[in-house]
């Protein structure tokens, strides 16, 4: 559970609360790039010339914190494995990567999930979805 931002697995990185991020996120100048060859995905909202680390979740295993590499702040995310896991296990993250994503690398990422997923796979997922809709 998190406290004051701070996540139990990494305790020492604190991450914007939502009011926070999304003030952060209106005002920054979001990157976000999807390597297909990869298939991850990353989002950063601090300039291009911060050196970044990413330090990756026990849970969930897809995702990581992109921390700046001197000031220790939490800015951005890392998304492992996209179409394989991520968006197996979280299918809303869907509509945000619809929302962020520019038109050609949300095509990529929607062709990477219909390639990686044989059609139970999908229908597994789509059902979680509409399952999570539903409630």
């Amino acid at each position: 559970m998190e406290q004051d931002g701070l996540i139990p697995q990494h305790p020492e990185f604190r991450i914007p609360k939502s009011d926070e991020l999304e003030e952060i996120l209106l005002r920054a100048s979001l990157r976000i790039h999807y390597d297909p060859e990869a298939d991850d995905l990353v989002v950063r909202w601090a300039p291009p010339e911060a050196v970044a680390i990413t330090v990756p979740f026990d849970e969930p295993d897809w995702l990581g914190l992109l921390v700046d590499a001197n000031s220790g702040e939490v800015i951005g995310f890392h998304i492992f494995d996209v179409s394989t896991h991520a968006l197996v296990e979280q299918p809303e993250l869907l509509g945000i990567l619809a929302l962020f994503l520019p038109k050609d690398a949300f095509n990529a990422v929607l062709q990477e999930l219909h390639h990686r997923l044989n059609r139970r796979e999908r229908a597994h997922l789509a059902a979680q979805f509409l399952a999570r809709v539903a409630r």
